[in-house]
């Protein structure tokens, strides 16, 4: 699927996804990536929707690491 919209950046560099995005991303978090002048947004799923189906895991623990991870 192919969408484009002219986004306008704030004073302090936020950028609003239009709903109509948001609605099919479902994500709050991304990796951002800049390449020849690109900047790619890549969304990074929630570690519950992940992992939140596999037995024997303590998603605390889990959930806590990956936020770690996230910060480096």
């Amino acid at each position: 699927m192919s969408a484009s919209k002219v986004v306008t950046m704030n004073e302090s560099g936020a950028i609003m996804l239009p709903k109509s995005l948001r609605n099919i991303l479902k994500a709050n978090k991304f990796i951002v990536n800049f390449e020849n002048k690109e900047i790619r947004l890549k969304p990074v799923p929630e570690w519950r929707d992940v992992f939140g189906s596999m037995k024997n895991i303590n998603l605390e623990k889990f959930k806590k690491q990956h936020e770690e991870d996230l910060l480096r």
